[in-house]
């Protein structure tokens, strides 16, 4: 083991990522090797969740929002509309218009 590196693959069966580095002393000559390993699972149980999680917050803000534009539509469209539905309505009957 000369230099650091990366491995990713399957370990009977199971994929894996592992990182592994040499250890120097101070003549920089090597003495070791750090080694790290972990299981893919986890990181695909972690995509699955977060893009789960994602999706729910997504859901909710559109639903929020269309909940919030209907307010403003009944707000300042309907409303006046109304109002304006009821002028004509005056005016028809009295023969106005």
């Amino acid at each position: 083991m000369l230099r650091s590196g990366k491995y990713k693959g399957l370990i009977f069966g199971v994929g894996y990522t592992a990182v592994y580095l040499p250890l120097t002393d101070v003549n920089n000559k090597i003495i070791g090797m750090i080694f790290t390993r972990d299981s893919s699972r986890l990181i695909d149980t972690l995509i699955v969740e977060t893009t789960a999680r994602i999706g729910q917050i997504s859901s909710f803000s559109i639903a929020f929002l269309i909940f919030f534009t209907a307010l403003i539509i009944k707000k300042y469209v309907n409303k006046p509309l109304k109002n304006l539905l009821f002028i004509l309505k005056k005016l028809l009957r009295e023969r106005v218009i």
